[in-house]
Parts: C-alpha cells; sequence; structure tokens
C-alpha cells in the first residue's frame, strides 16, 4: 500500500519532532499528548493529496478522523508503550506501529463513507 508507506515516513518525522533535540527520555503521557496532537495535523497537511482530496473531504475532517484513529490505535497499544520512551529511537518506533494502525483505519473508514 502507499498509503502505508507515506505513514511510514510521515511517523518517522512526526515521532522525531514531537520531542525534539537530543536524545532524551520522555514520559509516556507527555510523548502521547504531543504525538497524538502533531500526527494528524502533520500526516493530513503533507499528505493531503492522499487523505483529502482522495477522499473528498476536508482539511478539519480529514485531521479529526485520523485524530480519532490516532486515539484508538493508542490506547490498544498503550500498556505496550516503555514508560520512559528514549527519543528518538523508542518514539520512531512507536510511532511506526501507532501512524500505521490509525491510517489503516482512517482509510477503511474512508472508503466505507464513500460506499454509503
Amino acid at each position: 500500500m502507499r498509503a502505508a508507506k507515506i505513514l511510514t515516513i510521515a511517523c518517522l518525522a512526526v515521532a522525531s519532532f514531537a520531542i525534539s533535540g537530543f536524545a532524551q527520555n520522555v514520559s509516556r503521557e507527555s510523548w502521547i499528548q504531543q504525538f497524538t496532537l502533531a500526527f494528524p495535523v502533520y500526516v493530513c497537511k503533507e499528505y493531503r493529496s492522499i487523505y483529502v482530496d482522495k477522499y473528498k473531504s476536508t482539511l478539519f475532517k480529514c485531521e479529526k478522523l485520523l485524530g480519532m484513529t490516532t486515539s484508538a490505535c493508542i490506547e490498544v497499544i498503550k500498556a505496550d508503550i516503555p514508560d520512559p520512551l528514549h527519543q528518538p529511537d523508542d518514539g520512531k518506533n512507536v510511532g511506526i506501529v501507532i501512524g500505521n494502525c490509525a491510517g489503516e483505519l482512517y482509510e477503511k473508514a474512508m472508503q466505507y463513507r464513500s460506499k454509503g
């Protein structure tokens, strides 16, 4: 899936700037909060043609739905997220898992909406 590859790239970008700077430890809750805010905005804007235009949606709807799918995926794996996360490595690894999950849910929801 082209979208999954793009999400992996986006996750790496967002996870690495979710807590910017040097290698450091960051609490799970702080990382989750920052990733949850940054990821949907970044993906919907940077990959607009795939996540907005393809489904004839809006930037607002993309960010809202991707935010919901991101939160849902975080809840599924939250217990497995290290606390603290050692940045940037843990952030990248966790970000890829969450981003791929959120992107797949987003695409399924948009495909379902398109059929209705």
